[in-house]
C-alpha cells in the first residue's frame, strides 16, 4: 500500500485546527485568532497587515475581514502606520492582552508535548519534510 503523504498532512493540519477552535471556542475565539494574537505578542517592533499576511499565508482580503472582526471585538486596533499611510499598524488592545495571556499556556503547552514525544533529530527531519511542503514552487 503506498503512503499518501499529503492526505496525511491535511489530516494532521485539520486536527490540530479543529483542537485549537475548540480551546478557542471557551474564551469567544477562533483557533485562528488565537494565533494572531500570540504572533502579535511576540513580535519585535511594529506589525503591519502585510506581516500577518506572510506569517499564515492568508489573502490581504482574507486578513482584512479577519482583522475588521477582531477589531470589532476590541482585540486589535488597526491604524494607519506613519511610515506608509498605504499600509495598516496593527496592536493588541488590553483586552487583546488579556486573552492572549490566557491563551499562551495552550499553544506553550501544545509545544512542550511534541518537543517531548521526537528526539532532537526527529524534529529536524520533520522540519525539512514540512518545508518541502511548504515551499511556493516544486
Amino acid at each position: 500500500m503506498t503512503i499518501n503523504y499529503g492526505r496525511l498532512i491535511r489530516l494532521a493540519s485539520n486536527k490540530m485546527v479543529q483542537q485549537m477552535d475548540a480551546y478557542a471556542r471557551d474564551y469567544g475565539l477562533t483557533g485562528t485568532q488565537i494565533s494572531i494574537l500570540d504572533f502579535l505578542a511576540n513580535v519585535k517592533g511594529v506589525c503591519l497587515q502585510r506581516d500577518i499576511e506572510a506569517e499564515f499565508n492568508i489573502r490581504r482580503s482574507t486578513a482584512t475581514v479577519l482583522l475588521q472582526r477582531m477589531q470589532a471585538r476590541d482585540l486589535v486596533v488597526l491604524a494607519r502606520f506613519a511610515g506608509d499611510g498605504r499600509q495598516k499598524q496593527i496592536s493588541l488592545t488590553t483586552k487583546g492582552k488579556q486573552l492572549q495571556l490566557a491563551t499562551s499556556d495552550y499553544i506553550a503547552r501544545d509545544q512542550r508535548e511534541f518537543v517531548a514525544a521526537f528526539t532532537d533529530a526527529e524534529r529536524t527531519k520533520f522540519s525539512q519534510m514540512l518545508r518541502y511542503w511548504i515551499k511556493e514552487e516544486k
